[in-house]
């Protein structure tokens, strides 16, 4: 919301707000410029929005023009006199590496194409006091531009943005979709912590009264009383109850965003109670509002509820937005209810077949699935064909389709495809290939792709754990950054301590404690540690995987204290934007290092479970240890004086008593042995171990906890792309949608955690499903998606446009790290599980997608490690328990 406030002395009076069509997610230091651009002696207000809009406002709130930029605007514009005629202009830096020159009517009249991202408001001024006037602006490039300001300004490039191209395809089908969010009234609005509204717990409260994706349709504030009502609503858990104060009280949704593809609209919501009620569809263009459509009213029902509806209502020309509205009249003290709005659009677009593939390929010897998807049904089952091509088109294998329909999330939000499942498992002869699929006489390839023997081990397994080198921290990364943080860290009490190094958290430089992303690598390594040194051998740099370990975990022995607790986590927050080595000076004790704090939680409540584990695992692969093992001893100690108990300890206590044969150890890992299936599960390693040192046997429980595991998700995976969901089976949930507004993480650690469960349960039951299962989850990562991109940079033909990483800052192109793996899928919104991944091609995309994160790669490496435990065993016939691949000691 923008408002215009009037101070006086300590009293502050709201004159007008403004709700944009998106946030306004400023850098630091923006602000709103005024101008008086058309000559009346007032001031008109410029402001700018995360999707690309330029809104020109009088002084009085009312909207003049909107410029729309293909991506968002994240600095001030500036509003200047270029031509000192009188006649200002405005300049806007746009997220399209773009600086744009418009008339005081908002018309486009320059642009100027920048390779990265401008980052601060242009300048304009006469720098070299000849009466011209230049423009000046930089930014990630590193960069000044100086232009001079002719009377004509050159229009570089193309500024029509994709919303406004219209594919000409004489092949088209109508596709349906709901375009309103929050129509059934039953999210509140988005809601950061109460700690984050320090003594204003009224506004918190009201916030989650308010439903989510609705404002009152006025420029001025309002008293009216609306709220979410859960006891009076037409269906579902809630409605919105109004009661008007003033005459009446219009309520809005937000701005929904059109292309020139919709053809029509219908919409319907229902209302109840108080005084005359209409509801209209209101349509807005570049400069203001087009159109408003009335909804027609029916009859009430026995309960008093209208249905107000609208069928076929076409776009008025030149429409961006659209936009639900509903008035309430006031009616002495009466409340009214309105529940159950929907806007649904139909669209006029091109046929689409697209075949979803491992983009790297398919081991042969085992599963190999695919997935096509299309927006319109064949004619006829016989009209659907698909076949394996080498590249040269030639056919090498029919492939048959089953039809699976159409998926629907757990809300019942048609996902407006439909689904065919394809399967090539018994082909197995190594190559490069396409799949080619044709649906009524329309055909289409998919990625290019090979099949090998041991592919996704060959092809993945470096580039997954070389990505932890690109993201360290302390050193100099050529061609990502500089050495940085090596005066990490401060004390809350100013003391300095030596813990530079690690590895960078995720997008941001945070590098916290890296603890159980250690373990994690380390639990991988114990499952295919021979073809980890074997990798090592080959490879440059020579030290492989372990030596990457033996980085992070370096200073994950820093960060136990003498005491054996933790020194907490290193964060500065995500606040800093730029190459990493420009965050602080990189010496000690100038007062701008980065803290350790306590957060609180496993990891940075001084609790070194996960430190100390480290420690023992990473003892049994040095050939001098004793370092390690006295830190690992430290910590085991700390646990037991806090009485801590958990698979971390128990882990800790097998690996120190295969170090030194304590009997001490011993009796620990006797006194932590998980008892619960899931314990058991979670330190399957360990208890494996365990088992081979003392002579006992959990095989049975293993196997049983483990199967019962792998039967519950492949339950919740019966679908196209054959991943596993959030469940329940009846309804599942494909990636944990929440009914309510809450923070979200796609869900790629999911999959393969999943993947990881399966795999040691098909090597106590090798139950093909499971090994499919499997090979489904790495396929989906790998490109068998609805974005059809790979989510593992470097590895496929497709991936993200743009990575959520500071490393652009320093040059790196797109963000992109290799072998780096995002958050992933996500929902589309609250209660709405549709998929959605940020393919906007903006330099800062959403981080709940296009963020890599290290536990993602642990996960991938442990889940293709227990992969490569299963060839192993099948291939040497050792049994199910992998044989001394699970547990071998230098």
């Amino acid at each position: 919301m923008m408002f215009c406030v009037r101070l006086k002395t300590t009293i502050c009076c709201f004159v007008w707000q403004i709700p944009p069509l998106a946030g306004c997610d400023v850098y630091s230091n923006s602000y709103y410029p005024t101008g008086d651009l058309d000559g009346d002696g007032k001031l008109e207000v410029i402001a700018c929005d995360d999707n690309g809009n330029v809104y020109c406002l009088n002084s009085q709130g009312q909207h003049l023009w909107t410029f729309l930029t293909p991506k968002p605007v994240h600095t001030a514009a500036t509003v200047a006199d270029l031509e000192k005629t009188g006649q200002l202009s405005v300049i806007v830096t746009s997220g399209d590496h773009s600086l744009y020159v418009l008339n005081a009517d908002g018309n486009l009249v320059g642009r100027y194409k920048e390779e990265r991202r401008l980052i601060a408001p242009a300048t304009v001024a006469d720098i070299h006091n000849d009466g011209k006037m230049r423009l000046l602006f930089g930014g990630s490039g590193c960069k000044l531009n100086c232009i001079s300001v002719a009377k004509s300004i050159p229009i570089e490039g193309d500024t029509t943005s994709a919303a406004q191209v219209q594919v000409l395809n004489t092949s088209k089908v109508e596709e349906t979709y709901p375009l309103l969010e929050g129509g059934d009234f039953e999210s509140t609005q988005a809601l950061l912590a109460d700690d984050e509204y320090p003594g204003d717990t009224d506004f918190a409260a009201c916030k989650r009264m308010r439903p989510g994706g609705w404002r009152p349709d006025s420029i001025l504030p309002v008293d009216d009383n609306w709220q979410r009502d859960q006891q009076e609503k037409f269906t579902g858990q809630a409605s919105i109850k109004v009661i008007p104060v003033a005459v009446s009280f219009v309520l809005a949704s937000e701005q929904i965003e059109i292309g020139p593809d919709l053809v029509a609209v219908e919409a319907e919501i229902m209302g109840r109670g108080g005084g005359a009620a209409t509801a209209a569809l209101r349509w807005t263009g570049l400069k203001g509002r087009l159109r408003q459509d009335p909804l027609t009213p029916s009859p009430a029902d026995k309960n008093g509820w209208c249905r107000f509806w609208l069928d076929n209502a076409h776009p008025p020309t030149g429409a961006h937005w659209l936009q639900l509205i509903c008035e309430t009249r006031k009616s002495g003290d009466q409340p009214a209810w309105w529940d159950q709005a929907t806007i649904i659009g139909h669209f006029l677009r091109p046929r689409q077949i697209e075949i979803l593939v491992n983009q790297v390929g398919y081991d042969l010897e085992a599963p190999k699935c695919f997935t096509v998807q299309t927006n319109f049904l064949p004619i006829n089952d016989n009209a659907v064909s698909g076949q394996l091509v080498d590249l040269s088109g030639t056919p090498v294998y029919l492939v048959l389709l089953e039809y699976r329909g159409r998926i629907k999330g757990a809300f019942g939000n048609d996902w407006g495809r439909e689904y065919w499942r394809g399967d090539f498992t018994s082909f197995d002869t190594p190559g490069h290939y396409r799949l080619k699929v044709g649906i009524d006489g329309q055909t289409a390839v998919s990625h290019p792709f090979r099949l090998e023997p041991n592919l996704l081990w060959d092809q993945t397994h470096r580039p997954a754990y070389r990505f932890f080198y690109h993201q360290r921290c302390g050193m100099e990364i050529p061609g990502f950054h500089a050495a940085c943080h090596l005066d990490d860290a401060v004390t809350p009490d100013g003391r300095q301590l030596a813990l530079a190094g690690g590895w960078h958290d995720a997008g941001d430089c945070n590098t916290y404690v890296n603890a159980p992303y250690v373990f994690g690598l380390l639990r991988a390594y114990t499952s295919a540690r021979s073809h980890f040194e074997q990798s090592a051998k080959d490879n440059d740099p020579p030290d492989g995987l372990l030596g990457e370990i033996l980085w992070g975990a370096d200073r994950v022995r820093r960060l136990i204290a003498p005491d054996g607790a933790g020194h907490g986590s290193i964060t500065s927050g995500y606040g800093f934007w730029g190459p990493p080595e420009l965050e602080t000076d990189n010496l000690p004790s100038t007062g701008d290092k980065r803290p350790v704090i306590n957060y609180g939680g496993d990891h940075n409540d001084g609790d070194t479970s996960e430190h100390t584990a480290a420690m023992a695992r990473i003892s049994r692969y040095l050939p001098d240890p004793d370092i390690w093992i006295e830190t690992a001893e430290r910590g085991l100690k700390w646990a037991v004086q806090k009485g801590k108990s958990s698979p971390r300890q128990f882990s800790a206590a097998v690996d120190l008593y295969v170090l030194t044969q304590k009997q001490t150890y011993a009796d620990l890992a006797q006194q932590w042995l998980p008892q619960t299936p899931d314990g058991m599960v979670e330190a399957i390693e360990s208890m494996e171990a365990y088992d081979r040192l003392f002579n006992s046997d959990h095989t049975e429980l293993l196997q049983s906890a483990l199967t019962d595991k792998a039967d519950r998700l492949l339950a919740v995976a019966d679908n196209p792309f054959g991943i596993c969901t959030f469940g329940p089976v009846e309804n599942p949930n494909f990636f944990g949608t929440p009914v309510q507004p809450a923070n979200s993480l796609g869900t790629n650690s999911h999959l393969l955690q999943a993947a990881i469960a399966m795999g040691h349960a098909y090597r106590y039951r090798p139950d093909p499903r499971y090994l499919a299962f499997i090979y489904d989850q790495f396929n989906w990562i790998l490109g068998n998606n609805p974005f059809n991109i790979s989510l593992m940079e470097g590895q496929g033909s497709a991936f993200p446009p743009t990575y959520h990483h500071r490393y652009l800052f320093g040059g790196v192109d797109r963000g992109a790290v290799p072998g780096s793996i995002v958050n992933g899928i996500i929902w589309q919104g609250p209660g709405d599980d549709r998929p959605w991944f940020d393919m906007s091609e903006v330099d800062i995309p959403a981080s709940s997608t296009n963020e890599c994160w290290l536990p993602h790669n642990t996960n991938y490496l442990r889940a293709l490690a227990v992969l490569k435990m299963i060839q192993f065993s099948s291939q040497t016939d050792t049994g199910p328990t992998g044989g001394e691949e699970v547990d071998r000691t230098p």
